[in-house]
């Protein structure tokens, strides 16, 4: 039956927690984030050009100190949990844009809600291009977390939906 849209979640009602992350390039050497009169953050592939750089030094620290921390966390409330990357941000990853404009991240987000209902809608969509991690888990978050790969477009959300599908 279905649950009334007010009905409390019980954990038992819960089979695994997926969180997906943007990486924004948190895990880059700090020598790669370069002051530059971009106005807004700019993604590249070879660095980070921004207006504020120690702020961007600062939210990458940050970032992947808690991202680290998530990695480490197993369960909450005895659900099993699991980070998930795509790598810089989800338009990178499902529309080969690495800095969008407002209006397109609006336009990809409609797009996405539309067309991807169904986790083979995603595993066309990604699986194809060449992105996705072709190892474990944790490998992939090794490979993330390695020089500059968290600006590059990369996902493990394959990892994911590989387990959807057994």
């Amino acid at each position: 039956m279905p649950l009334h849209p007010f009905h409390p979640v019980a954990p038992s009602d819960v089979a695994k927690i997926v969180h997906v992350v943007n990486t924004d390039g948190a895990f880059i050497p700090e020598s790669a984030i370069i002051a530059d009169d971009v106005g807004d953050v700019e993604y590249n592939e070879d660095g980070i050009r921004c207006g504020d750089r120690a702020f961007i030094v600062g939210r990458n620290r940050k970032k992947a100190k808690a991202i680290r921390k998530l990695l480490s966390v197993p369960k909450i409330d005895n659900i099993p949990y699991e980070v998930f990357f795509v790598s810089c941000n989800m338009d990178h990853v499902l529309f080969g844009t690495q800095n969008p404009a407002a209006k397109s991240k609006g336009q990809n987000a409609r797009y996405f809600a539309t067309h991807c209902k169904h986790p083979d809608d995603l595993n066309q969509s990604i699986f194809g291009d060449n992105i996705c991690f072709d190892g474990p888990f944790q490998e992939s978050w090794n490979f993330i977390q390695f020089d500059m790969n968290s600006l590059k477009r990369h996902t493990n959300l394959n990892i994911l939906l590989k387990s959807l599908s057994n």
